[in-house]
């Protein structure tokens, strides 16, 4: 297995999937702020995440997910969108 390969590859997911966590919190008119304290994290941390400069803990991301109505399969690999009502 070629480790820098599936790092690559795992980043590359990592940042689609932060893309779509922005545009979900932007879209739903949620200021990072906001988010951050609905997750129990600071601001800054948040655009950290955001910006893909820090990664989260795996149930943070799941909890940011859920918050926004993201689902976010377990693998982290698969990202579904909830459709909205």
């Amino acid at each position: 297995m070629n480790t820098a390969r599936t790092i690559t590859d795992w980043r590359a997911a990592y940042l689609k999937l932060t893309g779509l966590l922005v545009r979900r919190r932007e879209a739903q008119r949620i200021s990072q702020q906001d988010l951050a304290d609905r997750l129990g994290i600071g601001r800054r941390t948040l655009q950290r995440w955001e910006h893909g400069d820090a990664e989260p803990p795996a149930m943070r991301l799941f909890q940011w997910g859920a918050l926004l109505g993201v689902s976010i399969a377990p693998d982290v690999a698969q990202v579904n969108e909830e459709v909205e009502a």
